[in-house]
């Protein structure tokens, strides 16, 4: 296994309501040795494009460490805006990234 990637809840969870109401958040986890070779990409634009096609979510949401500068790089680099943050009980500070699409994700991904 390379790694995870999955949604934390369905659409619209109450932690969500401020920054993307509607949205869902997501997450990844690429083993060591697998980084830097595209897979959490990969995965993101894959989540984001089932999640649009089999039930219309247009707002994605990824929370981001501060001092994970390659998770903060990648996030941008696919059309994700930072829009915040919140405290984790588990992992201290997180940045939200947000990204809304209005057309079809592979034509935007």
């Amino acid at each position: 296994m390379i790694g995870h990637a999955g949604f934390h809840s369905p659409p619209g969870p109450e932690d969500l309501a401020e920054v993307a109401p509607d949205g869902v958040e997501f997450g990844y986890a690429i083993h060591a040795p697998f980084r830097r070779r595209g897979y959490a990409s990969e995965a993101v634009r894959a989540l984001m494009y089932w999640a649009y096609r089999h039930h219309r979510v247009n707002d994605f949401v990824l929370t981001v460490l501060p001092k994970s500068k390659p998770a903060m790089a990648m996030a941008r680099s696919l059309g994700f805006e930072e829009r915040g943050s919140r405290i984790d009980h588990e992992d201290g500070l997180e940045i939200y990234f947000i990204r809304h699409i209005e057309h079809r994700p592979e034509d935007e991904c």
